[in-house]
């Protein structure tokens, strides 16, 4: 008779491999995927290197996760902080969280950006961020302001630091501003509206 896990196995194996995940997340964010060893990670989780094996067989695997994971978690920022307020407003936060996310972790932004499927996923998100501010913005120029607002905060946010506070704030008002959309974080800092595509489109009411 074949055994079969029971559901308190099958508990304790799934958090044994996320811990392993979050272990190879913290080891690329000090060194970067290349310098990721599996020794390093194993020694990081509390296990052995044998046992790792036992959920990822190949170190590509196991830096496949840690991708997965990473990817996973700037999504679900993004979307918790579009949550539960205006689209304009969502729009502005989720840019900051995402840039405050970027740059908490340079090595493994770094790691990410470079990935085509993580600048794809995050793009698509901004995309219906900026459908939700401008409804009547054609499909086509919406893709194309997540492309240039995403690409802008990828390429800007290797110039500063987790401690860039008041710069991130300046980086996100500046995007917003460029795409035509003036966010409650560009509204302290400028006051006449900004010509562009976005301009053309009607904005959602920020209530």
């Amino acid at each position: 008779m074949a055994y079969r896990k029971t559901e308190k196995v099958l508990e304790h194996l799934a958090a044994r491999r996320a811990a392993i995940v979050d272990a190879a997340v913290h080891v690329m964010a000090i060194g970067g995927a290349d310098e990721l060893r599996v020794g390093d990670v194993a020694s990081r989780a509390g296990i052995a290197v044998g046992a790792l094996y036992r959920y990822f067989t190949t170190r590509e695997d196991l830096v496949a996760a840690a991708v997965a994971r990473v990817l996973g978690d700037d999504v679900a920022a993004i979307r918790e902080a579009a949550a539960a307020v205006s689209p304009r407003k969502g729009l502005a936060a989720s840019l900051g969280v995402l840039v405050r996310r970027l740059t908490a972790r340079p090595r493994v932004t770094k790691v990410m950006v470079a990935i085509p499927a993580y600048r794809l996923t995050l793009r698509e998100e901004v995309e219906d961020l900026i459908k939700a501010v401008l409804p009547t913005l054609p499909s086509g120029e919406a893709r194309i302001l997540a492309a240039v607002t995403v690409g802008a905060i990828f390429e800007a946010s290797g110039t500063l630091t987790a401690a860039d506070a008041k710069n991130e704030r300046t980086l996100v008002s500046i995007v917003l501003r460029a795409i035509g959309v003036s966010g409650h974080f560009a509204r302290a800092q400028f006051d006449q509206p900004v010509e562009g595509v976005a301009s053309r489109a009607h904005v959602a009411d920020d209530d």
